[in-house]
């Protein structure tokens, strides 16, 4: 067979690649060689074929964050992508050749990540990153087929939000301290810590009617979040003491600060993200409509926003007795 090399007892195949001689073993066995060469002279004829030539996942990796990771996703996206890749995806498969990857070896990556007790949504998010990257090879031409299978996802059980119940939250304001602003805010507008930590006094607007106007968003589009009363007349409070252009300046990023100094002042697991189950909580309890809960939080789908659809079960009760008599 053309390109079958016997030396001694072994059978070696000879192609040239990128101007390079390359030989690569294929066996002992006679038959056995010449059904491995058939198989790698097929794929060498696809890989002649791919742009860019040989391409392992690492260096594809590269490219696709480039090309569509940098445009599709946020700071905070590409910075995740970035992790996952570096900690869980390359190191499984990264020496790979891109065509070369098989539904077995993204079963191994989901293996060794759930050796490591990764949460199940962190195993998630990894598996839906290396799923994009395959897609991405596809649509560019740089693999023929996915080799990411639909089953290959773990099922991950639906949790209600966690919101605070009013005897914890008079608790958590009891213990805030010189925290209590952002917290209130958290509470009375449902806004995510990064949107507390980058509000500036421009975006707190009196007109049509109060309201906070987010530009810097995590779904990218601006956002409008009406004030109550309660909430308007504290930030008018705090706008005539304050001399930032910022409502709240926070000396990190991240609310780590709070969340350390309110536990340990309270006897239950607090959160701050917990602060924004709290608001849609209250919103639904109170009898308000979830399209415009949507809005307010600035969830992508209604799905995501019926989450808080179940009411509590003190809530549940009183709406029994005033019906039920």
């Amino acid at each position: 067979m053309k390109n079958l090399e016997k030396r001694g007892e072994r059978y070696y195949f000879r192609y040239i690649l990128d101007g390079r001689k390359m030989r690569e073993f294929v066996g002992q066995n006679p038959m056995e060689a010449r059904r491995r060469v058939k198989i790698l002279h097929e794929k060498l004829l696809v890989r002649k074929k791919l742009p860019g030539g040989v391409l392992t996942v690492k260096d594809f990796a590269e490219r696709w964050k480039d090309e569509y990771i940098k445009q599709q996703r946020n700071q905070t996206g590409r910075d995740l992508v970035q992790t996952r890749l570096k900690r869980y995806i390359l190191p499984e498969l990264g020496r790979l050749m891109l065509e070369d990857v098989r539904p077995e070896h993204l079963r191994g990556l989901r293996g060794r990540l759930e050796a490591l007790e990764l949460k199940p949504l962190t195993v998630k998010h990894v598996l839906s990153d290396a799923r994009c990257l395959f897609r991405y090879a596809v649509e560019s031409g740089a693999m023929q087929a996915s080799p990411f299978r639909g089953r290959l996802m773990p099922k991950i059980e639906e949790e209600s939000p966690r919101a605070f119940t009013e005897e914890q939250i008079k608790e958590v304001l009891e213990g805030a301290d010189h925290y209590e602003l952002p917290i209130r805010i958290a509470l009375l507008t449902g806004l995510r810590w990064g949107e507390i930590h980058r509000l500036t006094w421009h975006q707190v607007r009196k007109l049509p009617s109060p309201h906070l106007e987010l530009e810097r968003t995590k779904s990218g589009k601006i956002r409008r979040v009406p004030l109550s009363t309660e909430a308007a007349q504290l930030l008018e409070t705090v706008r005539e003491m304050s001399t930032s252009v910022h409502v709240y300046k926070a000396r990190h990023p991240e609310p780590c600060q709070i969340v350390d100094y309110i536990r340990r002042r309270v006897e239950f697991h607090f959160t701050f993200h917990g602060l924004r189950h709290t608001f849609a909580r209250r919103w639904v309890e109170s009898g308000a409509s979830l399209a415009a809960l949507q809005e307010i939080l600035g969830h992508s789908t209604i799905a995501v926003t019926q989450r808080y659809a179940r009411m509590t079960d003190a809530a549940t009760f009183a709406e029994a007795r005033r019906v039920l008599g």
